[in-house]
């Protein structure tokens, strides 16, 4: 039997005793889950969410089986992914993970990417322009699917905003109840919409499609100089920051159009060894993505690895032999494993699978799903 903290077994004793019904054995090692009466009033799920227990919606506990860990059960209320699991009436993880939510949220080509837990910088670290505004109908964000819904609405906010917002940052702090969300941009893509401020200053009101936001810029304020950059991860607690990509393919390999393996560069990050300390995963990630487009005449994907058994994370520029020639480019060592230096920069080459770079072709490309890989075209 599940172990629940001495809170939950006196709620338990004072209010009601479960019955045969009210337990349910689960997966193939049979734990019990004893059910708790309703707390919140579920009402961020679909009408569509039609599952025996709404209360175990939301309590910490990944439900692997039925149809609670779904999009209109909004992912058992976001138990089964860790990002999004907010500890209720059990521990997070207590029956483990099953995240079968897409780390996007797509909308066709855009998505937005959880780059990790803290605030969402500029590519210097420093403070970017953001729109903020707090969620008071989904106060507190401890209740039930609160968070998670906090976090669908924000990306999405975000993402019909693609046009200018770079980052959707929502905020839960364990001292706030009232759960916020900030649309991060900086002042050039803010006017390239064709947008102005309406208060330049820390604080400023803004009114967007109808809807009222505050408005803070940069160190001090001064809005003008805000420069995105890529992004970068400040880490803080209660904090956290998804990147809009509208080239995010998904987590697998990056592969050619007809499925099979491209010309890579590869080159190992071992300043931000181990990927899984701080914010190394999401620094590698941007900085693999900047030195694709730094390369864009022929660079036409970025693959990053962090897989749990190698603990270096590496940085695949992704292209095929006609691109690269076409740059004016030419392999150094013509080999399956072979080195190349560009820029300075020393990378193993890996091309088509069987060393033959000759017959590459990119071809628009394509995603080789596997656990571990990240591909940015």
């Amino acid at each position: 039997m599940k172990i629940v903290s001495l809170i939950s077994i006196a709620f338990l004793a004072s209010c009601c005793e479960a019955t045969s019904q009210e337990k349910h054995l689960r997966g193939e090692q049979k734990n019990e889950k004893i059910h708790v009466p309703a707390i919140s009033t579920k009402r961020n799920l679909s009408p569509s969410c039609n599952v025996p227990n709404l209360n175990w919606i939301g309590d910490g506990y990944c439900d692997k089986q039925g149809a609670y860990n779904t999009v209109e059960c909004a992912w058992d209320g976001g138990d089964c992914c860790q990002n999004t699991c907010s500890e209720s009436i059990f521990t997070c993880g207590t029956h483990g993970f099953d995240c079968k939510a897409p780390s996007t949220l797509t909308d066709m080509t855009i998505s937005a990417v959880y780059l990790g837990a803290g605030e969402c910088t500029q590519g210097n670290g420093q403070y970017p322009l953001k729109f903020t505004k707090a969620y008071h109908d989904l106060k507190p964000h401890t209740s039930g699917t609160n968070t998670a819904a906090t976090i669908a609405r924000c990306q999405a906010d975000c993402i019909r905003n693609s046009a200018w917002c770079r980052a959707a940052e929502v905020v839960t702090r364990d001292d706030w109840l009232s759960p916020e969300c900030s649309l991060v941009t900086d002042m050039a893509s803010f006017a390239a919409a064709g947008l102005a401020l309406q208060n330049n200053s820390f604080g400023g009101s803004q009114n967007m499609g109808g809807v009222n936001y505050r408005t803070y810029c940069g160190n001090g304020g001064v809005c003008t100089q805000t420069n995105w950059a890529g992004g970068s991860l400040s880490l803080r607690a209660g904090y956290r920051c998804y990147l809009i990509e509208q080239s995010y393919l998904g987590e697998g390999e990056c592969r050619q159009g007809n499925g099979q393996y491209p010309l890579k560069f590869s080159i190992k990050y071992y300043d931000l060894r181990p990927h899984t300390s701080g914010s190394n995963g999401a620094t590698a990630i941007t900085r693999c993505r900047a030195t694709c487009k730094e390369n864009s005449m022929w660079c036409k994907a970025a693959e990053v690895v962090t897989r749990d058994i190698w603990p270096t994370p590496s940085c695949y520029l992704v292209t095929d032999m006609a691109s690269f020639a076409a740059a004016g480019l030419a392999l150094q060592n013509n080999i399956w494993g072979g080195s190349q230096t560009i820029g300075g920069v020393n990378y193993i080459t890996y091309c088509g699978g069987n060393g033959v770079c000759t017959q590459t072709n990119w071809a628009g490309g394509s995603l080789n799903p596997r656990a571990g890989y990240h591909c940015y075209q």
